[in-house]
């Protein structure tokens, strides 16, 4: 299929994949060129080692079928043979495709799940195994997806990952915290899950990503620049700061909008009864309005009650140019559903997706609004 997509493709097998195939199979469907381990120390014609000529010359590395010990490998930096080096030497995991095979006890083992997710963590990009029946004649979650679906995800990358080309982005995320003591805080439940999403996605897409970051429980994306904050004031600093120098915004931090009139400077010994007098606490995006040029704002807008009306008026009074409505059961879930409104009035809804993929859509969305902009001669 990608060669009738006239896709340039070299294969290198592992040991493991000349049991099931043959470099000659791979030659007679008109790859470019085929490789083994045997081919670990030859150098190419420039006399450059071969797995390094090989990471320069790719525009994107499809590992299928990816194994266990594969991928615990990948995730681990272990380079025993030519895939595996050449995997390493070429260190850019948002343009890695990974398509898992296996029998699902190891899928489900928590040591795959963690390798998985460090992958996943350094940009690298899943075509999420099926259930189905399995070599052990089991049926469980472990089959390699359809080769259509990893087609299709092959052509979206080549095509689609430079959307943001050039693009500098500010992503923030994560919750912020306002002192009672120097022991004791206000803070909310958000994980930094959907920003982390985010920011994996836009350095997917060839964007260069600044991530703000206030507690967070999700591990850590590979992006450019990574700045921790802890309180509301911190957030605004640390964004307004960034923001003279980027070209998105994207405000999927959950800042604390009240604080203690007061911070004790000690510790508050325990007591039957405390009353907390609050204020507001700083408004980061009605805050950035002031120093905005041509930057694109998208915000959130979490609400527990009339959530379209509530979005729409929030994005509204804090100029945003995006806003993502966000239903509070969302939080801390794997999937969640949002509707996604730019300020014409254009929206669309994502019904119970991954946050991976509702960040997909999001920037999909971003996308077409700014060449909108760009039509009708707004930017």
């Amino acid at each position: 299929m990608l060669k009738k997509s006239s896709i340039s493709v070299k294969v290198i097998l592992t040991k493991g994949a000349l049991k099931f195939a043959s470099p000659l199979s791979f030659s007679a469907l008109g790859a470019d060129a085929v490789y083994t381990s045997n081919d670990s120390f030859s150098l190419d014609e420039d006399n450059i080692s071969l797995h390094l000529s090989l990471s320069r010359w790719a525009d994107l590395i499809l590992i299928a079928p990816a194994s266990a010990d594969f991928i615990a490998k990948c995730a681990n930096g272990i380079s025993d043979e030519l895939a595996l080096t050449t995997v390493l030497a070429f260190n850019k995991y948002s343009d890695v495709i990974v398509a898992p095979a296996m029998n699902s006890m190891m899928y489900e083992n928590p040591l795959t799940s963690k390798n998985i997710e460090d992958l996943k963590n350094l940009g690298a990009s899943f075509v999420d195994s099926e259930v189905g029946a399995l070599a052990d004649l089991s049926v469980g979650k472990g089959r390699l997806a359809d080769e259509e679906k990893i087609f299709e995800k092959v052509m979206y990358m080549l095509e689609e990952k430079k959307l943001f080309l050039g693009k500098k982005f500010l992503i923030t995320a994560g919750a912020t915290r306002e002192y009672i003591d120097p022991v004791r805080f206000i803070t909310n439940g958000s994980s930094g899950t959907m920003g982390f999403s985010l920011a994996r996605a836009a350095k997917m897409l060839g964007g260069k990503v600044y991530l703000v970051k206030g507690h967070t429980t999700a591990r850590l994306p590979f992006v450019d620049a990574i700045f921790e904050v802890d309180t509301t004031e911190d957030l605004l600093k640390e964004t307004r700061k960034l923001f003279s120098e980027i070209d998105i915004l994207i405000m999927a931090a959950a800042p604390v909008d009240f604080k203690p009139k007061v911070e004790a400077t000690h510790k508050i010994k325990k007591q039957k009864e405390l009353l907390l007098s609050l204020k507001a606490a700083p408004d980061v995006l009605k805050s950035l309005y002031n120093n905005k040029k041509n930057q694109i704002i998208v915000g959130f807008a979490l609400e527990t009650e009339d959530l379209i009306k509530n979005a729409k008026e929030k994005m509204n009074h804090k100029h945003m140019d995006i806003v993502v409505a966000n239903k509070n059961s969302n939080i801390g879930k794997e999937n969640g559903s949002v509707t996604i409104i730019d300020k014409y009035g254009k929206s669309i809804i994502i019904e119970n997706k991954s946050k991976d993929e509702i960040a997909q859509e999001i920037l999909l969305f971003l996308k077409n609004f700014m060449e909108k902009e760009v039509r009708d001669g707004k930017k």
